[in-house]
């Protein structure tokens, strides 16, 4: 990729100047020696710093064809938003080390391997001699769709469905006991032995476990109430087992598009009105995205390899297509429960998914891309780098004028052109409420309006569930 200044290909010295390097965003320093990538895409760079970079700010951009200082670009943030020696730090860890270095020497603030641990790097079934895929909620609406999924591919040797009841769990997927490649596995996610047993040897594990299910068992509350132990949410026992066996199994983990919005700053949430002023958003039914936001960070922190999909609206009723990803959490729509289920296999397969967080939607009418979304997972930034970019994920507001806040906007202005329906306006929707209904002129939602009493008993009977 070129630089819109002086026409080279640039290799960058900070996360800041990383994302400038994909966006074209030309507030960085240049060097004349620097080879041009063998193909176009950043990832594939073994970019050789220039020398004369020894701190890693955003100053004013200078090009060494006019070998002038040039103004910034409008709209970028150019004052460093951490101190010289964080910068330099993080310069040598997300550029050098993450570029030059092979996966398994890598090491990362968030999941995308275990630090210092060789990691296998698996392009997909193919090449995996385990074959051992494990579906947490396998009973549920999306986990039972990922279990009959994984069985029509001949090289998953075993699917473990983890379910907490064997009858709902027969009832659930027909024809699981006669299946010789599905170990219906009862377990109680809040016993570690019961979560050790059901991670162990397994190549890939896929988190399709509701928030009511998600939580610590009664005897657990009771024992934490006493100070006898600390009572913990199932995925924290996940993550701990996980580590403890010492094995790379990537966990994708199914969490919800909007979780990030409530705590959006002011001017964040004036800016991405539309996909703000949302019933979910603005019902947030026992904050329930507040909890999704959190556990998602504690996946993140854990060190355990990762890929977290937020799918919109979920709509069996909506016709299966080709999923769409986003990220920045700007996504509103809809999106079939199967592809959902696609993704979250592909996520959990792929080592290009892996240390990402991503929104889904279904766009109706294309088919699903043959290579398993490889080449649309390639394309993101993994969370790492947003953070470092000054992207807001949720824990802290961010300037609009960073660098990851410029490419949130620039998301947000391609998935506004795939909202369903013919107004093209979320904000007029209401809780239970379909954009059908809205171009039909049955349903016209003043913006700002307060939640009407029907929509706020419908969210305080809502339970999700997948």
């Amino acid at each position: 990729m070129s630089c819109r200044l002086c026409n080279q290909h640039c290799a960058v010295s900070s996360p800041q100047l990383r994302v400038h390097s994909r966006y074209q965003i030309t507030a960085a320093r240049h060097d004349q020696r620097s080879p041009p990538p063998r193909i176009n895409k950043l990832r594939s760079m073994s970019p050789r710093p220039c020398s004369a970079v020894r701190q890693p700010t955003l100053g004013a951009a200078r090009c060494h064809r006019a070998n002038q200082s040039r103004r910034p670009i409008s709209g970028i943030n150019t004052a460093p938003r951490h101190s010289e020696s964080a910068l330099r730090l993080r310069s040598t860890r997300s550029v050098r080390t993450s570029l030059q270095q092979p996966l398994s020497s890598r090491g990362s603030r968030y999941g995308r391997a275990h630090p210092g641990r060789d990691v296998v790097v698996k392009a997909g079934f193919g090449e995996n001699v385990d074959g051992v895929v494990v579906v947490f909620g396998a009973s549920g609406r999306i986990g039972r769709l990922c279990v009959t999924r994984l069985l029509e591919d001949p090289a998953v040797r075993e699917v473990r469905a983890v379910v907490r009841d064997r009858a709902k769990a027969l009832e659930a997927l027909p024809g699981a006991e006669a299946e010789p490649r599905v170990v219906l596995q009862v377990a109680d996610l809040g016993r570690a032995a019961d979560v050790r047993s059901a991670c162990e040897g397994a190549s890939a594990a896929i988190w399709c476990v509701s928030l009511e299910e998600n939580r610590p068992s009664p005897i657990d509350l009771i024992k934490g109430a006493l100070r006898m132990s600390t009572p913990k949410a199932t995925v924290d026992l996940i993550l701990e087992q996980l580590l403890d066996l010492e094995q790379d199994t990537c966990l994708a983990l199914l969490s919800s598009a909007a979780v990030t919005r409530p705590a959006w700053s002011k001017e964040k949430k004036a800016t991405f009105n539309s996909v703000v002023d949302i019933p979910i958003v603005r019902l947030n039914p026992f904050g329930t995205l507040d909890k999704q936001r959190e556990q998602e960070q504690r996946v993140r922190e854990s060190g355990v390899p990762y890929a977290i999909v937020r799918p919109v609206g979920l709509n069996s009723d909506w016709a299966p297509g080709r999923p769409v990803l986003s990220q920045g959490d700007v996504a509103v729509g809809r999106v079939n429960r199967q592809d959902v289920a696609d993704v979250l296999i592909s996520a959990a397969l792929s080592e290009e998914a892996r240390g990402k967080t991503f929104e889904v939607i279904t766009l109706a009418g294309y088919a699903p891309p043959a290579d398993r979304l490889e080449a649309a997972f390639s394309r993101l930034f993994t969370d790492e780098d947003r953070e470092d970019a000054g992207e807001d994920l949720g824990f802290g507001s961010s300037g609009a004028d960073t660098a990851g806040e410029v490419a949130v906007l620039a998301q947000f202005n391609v998935m506004q052109q795939l909202l369903p329906g013919a107004i093209q306006d979320p904000t007029k929707l209401e809780m239970g409420r379909t954009y059908e209904e809205v171009d039909a002129g049955s349903v016209n939602r003043r913006k700002g309006a307060a939640p009407t009493t029907r929509e706020r008993s419908l969210a305080a009977g809502i339970r999700r569930r997948n």
